[in-house]
């Protein structure tokens, strides 16, 4: 199924997030997909305004989930999440929400479980255009930053 995007500026996500989704038939509940620098315990303050079951998952390296983020790359993210989507029975078709990196991930997420994802999210997301990379979209300082933290996770990075 080809996805159809519209973007929207959400002033109040909560809110907008559940009215969005409340034109699905079905039962429809949420699957959350955490940024980098995050674990599931981000979504914490939306979870009160979601009408339906939710998951928020935890990508490897990341809360519980066992992963070494020196060696994991964007397809072990995308796997690991899909499985945790798979294994999700408390929802027939889910809104997927991803925040930040977590917009490279869903889209493939989606493609790979088309019966399963009603709706795509993209909240404050990394959406790199075709050919592009996640690095091509960030500021030459922030690169420079989080390549230092990249080879060095355990030393601050002093600017």
């Amino acid at each position: 199924m080809p996805w159809r995007f519209s973007w929207q500026s959400l002033a109040s996500p909560p809110d907008t997030l559940v009215k969005g989704a409340a034109h699905l038939a079905g039962t429809v509940g949420y699957v959350l997909v955490h940024g980098g620098g995050h674990d599931s315990r981000c979504w914490a303050p939306l979870l009160p305004h979601l009408n339906g079951a939710t998951l928020a998952v935890d990508l490897p390296g990341r809360g519980d989930k066992a992963g070494d983020l020196a060696t994991l790359r964007i397809h072990d993210l995308v796997n690991s999440a899909a499985a945790d989507l798979d294994a999700f029975d408390r929802a027939e078709r889910v809104v997927l929400i991803g925040h930040s990196l977590a917009g490279t991930l869903i889209p493939e997420i989606a493609s790979r479980r088309p019966d399963r994802v009603a709706h795509l999210v993209f909240l404050s997301c990394f959406v790199p255009a075709e050919g592009q990379t996640v690095a091509d979209e960030t500021t030459p300082l922030l690169r420079v930053v989080r390549r230092g933290m990249t080879l060095h996770p355990a030393r601050p990075v002093t600017i």
